[in-house]
């Protein structure tokens, strides 16, 4: 064989090789693709010294991070889903009665907690126990207040039978409360629960469990490190290292993740926000139900008892102009007692758009005529009433001050003279909502997207403290629909009588609902696998934080690909 003949099979043994080695590429990439791999670190910035990760305490902590921490780590029967809808977790079935008086429970077998004790009914009566025992002084009065009626009974070792003093329509959102490992928390006395070490080194059976926290020389908690549970009913988280790190305050925690300490962070306020939109990181704006109104109290204010000033009042608020003023993307303007996506929700019962003629030409009607100084006064034969009243709003919310001072301005424009009382929320919360000494009050109203809650905003029965009814309404037919919402399970009649609510709310304008709140979550871009829309709280965007993933690998691709 000459020389020449040994080149020309040595190229084409490499033409082959070479054309094989593309075709195996080619099928590789024609049969696979990329998806989820487990592994990674993800670094999120929170805020506030962690003392009290516990569902039973963390409600009502200061510090967001005990909040996330303890949405990370305990799981509940219940939990919202990435819509805000009520959803099973560690749950697997559920039977009403139907006198829709008791709920029997049965729990999903092999569930685990942490320190792979099993989790079983002993477990969750246990914690609902403490939940409604008034000897537990740290547990957020809220719970205790849910819980005290409601007898919880065993019947075998996954089941628990719960039995209601009276229908509630709220039950089940009750139930995603987190579950306290009764053979870690059994010895612990009331005393001292809120002091006990499980609250800094959780024990649950949430996607993460407790691995590390570092504490600096000033005993001040800086980060708190996670690791993936790997018998998480749900299936072991893909990220396998989760860190919190503890910032003192939302500015520190901004700075952080643009600095890239962080890979995640969230901001609501407008200022935060625009310094998060200046970087170049993914984000997303998520909703939140619950939203600010501005309540009238018509037997305090001569002016807001009368029929046309409310009215007028609705017309002239330019709710968009005031949102882009005061917050930006981190709200959105409201005109109903109910949201769009909210179960109920009406388009066509909605307060009326900003129109400052019809607002007028509402006034002129009714014979409120302005003063030399500008101020509308009514004749009333006796004397003459001045559309003058007041709005209360706590001064430790920069934001709802503004937000009341811009009402004021846009009011004036129709011949209103408006004050604005600012208080401290300690002598608001006590001196004027307690006792109702407002004209008008700004105030903010927790909502769910599933089953909003409007009964205490609403009936009669909640006129008074600690009731919620702000405006003091007292409306025989908006009783009767808010009491048989409590017991209809039927989806067709309860959208007639969430419609039935809306409309009676918008003949009687005993508030004018202005913006709900929203955050941006901002996170890098190589954190994949977030599907978010609605979120109930902050914490709940970690409901599905087990499908999360930062590495990836090829994969033999699925049919439908």
């Amino acid at each position: 064989m000459t020389f020449r003949d040994k080149v020309i099979i040595t190229l084409l043994v490499i033409a082959i090789i070479l054309t094989t080695l593309w075709w195996f590429g080619a099928l590789y990439e024609k049969f696979t693709a990329l998806g989820p791999a487990r592994g990674g670190q993800y670094i999120e910035a929170a805020v506030g010294q962690p003392t009290a990760i516990n569902p039973l305490l963390a409600p009502g902590s200061q510090a967001t991070s005990d909040r996330l921490l303890t949405k990370l780590t305990f799981s509940g029967l219940y939990a919202y889903d990435n819509k805000g809808q009520l959803q099973t977790d560690i749950a697997s079935n559920l039977v009403k009665s139907d006198d829709g008086l008791e709920y029997t429970v049965t729990i999903k077998e092999n569930i685990t907690f942490h320190d792979g004790e099993s989790l079983t009914a002993d477990d969750v009566i246990f914690t609902y126990n403490i939940a409604k025992d008034p000897s537990y002084d740290a547990v957020v009065s809220g719970l205790q207040i849910a819980w005290r009626d409601i007898e919880i009974e065993k019947k075998d070792e996954l089941t628990i039978k719960f039995r209601l003093e009276k229908k509630r329509g709220d039950f089940l959102h009750l139930l995603t409360l987190g579950i306290l490992p009764q053979h870690v928390w059994k010895e612990i006395t009331p005393v001292q629960f809120r002091l006990a070490e499980f609250n800094q080194k959780p024990i649950g059976a949430g996607p993460y469990e407790y691995a590390s926290n570092n504490v600096s020389s000033q005993g001040q908690t800086t980060s708190y490190t996670l690791r993936s549970f790997q018998n998480y009913h749900h299936g072991e988280p893909l990220i396998t290292k989760f860190v919190m790190q503890i910032y003192p305050d939302q500015v520190s925690a901004i700075d952080a993740f643009n600095g890239g300490t962080v890979s995640g962070v969230t901001a609501g306020s407008r200022d935060l926000i625009n310094q998060l939109v200046a970087t170049q990181k993914s984000q997303v704006i998520l909703r939140r139900p619950s939203y600010f109104g501005i309540f009238f109290n018509q037997t305090k204010s001569f002016a807001l008892a009368s029929a046309e000033v409310r009215e007028a009042l609705l017309h002239s608020i330019d709710r968009t102009a005031l949102v882009d003023e005061v917050f930006g993307v981190s709200a959105f303007p409201l005109r109903s007692a109910l949201l769009k996506g909210m179960e109920g929700y009406v388009e066509s019962e909605q307060q009326p758009e900003h129109n400052l003629d019809e607002a007028n030409r509402i006034l002129d009607e009714k014979k409120w005529v302005r003063a030399e100084d500008g101020v509308r006064v009514l004749n009333t034969g006796e004397e003459k009433q001045r559309l003058a009243f007041t709005i209360s709003v706590s001064a430790d919310r920069e934001q709802i001050v503004q937000t009341a001072e811009i009402l004021a301005q846009q009011w004036a424009r129709i011949g209103a003279e408006v004050t604005v009382d600012k208080r401290g929320q300690d002598d608001l919360d006590t001196n004027i909502v307690r006792e109702r000494e407002y004209d008008s009050l700004i105030t903010f109203h927790p909502m769910r997207w599933d089953q909003p809650n409007l009964f205490a905003l609403w009936h009669s029965k909640e006129k008074d403290h600690p009731g919620l009814n702000y405006s003091g309404l007292r409306d025989g037919p908006m009783d009767n629909a808010l009491e048989a919402l409590q017991t209809e399970s039927d989806p067709e009649r309860r959208r007639i009588i969430y419609e039935n609510i809306q409309s009676r709310i918008k003949i009687q304008d005993p508030a004018a609902f202005l913006f709900a709140t929203g955050f941006l979550f901002a996170y890098d871009s190589e954190l994949r696998g977030i599907n978010l829309e609605n979120v109930n709280a902050p914490q709940d965007r970690f409901t599905d934080i087990h499908k999360w993933y930062i590495k990836q690998k090829r994969q033999l691709k699925k049919k439908s690909d």
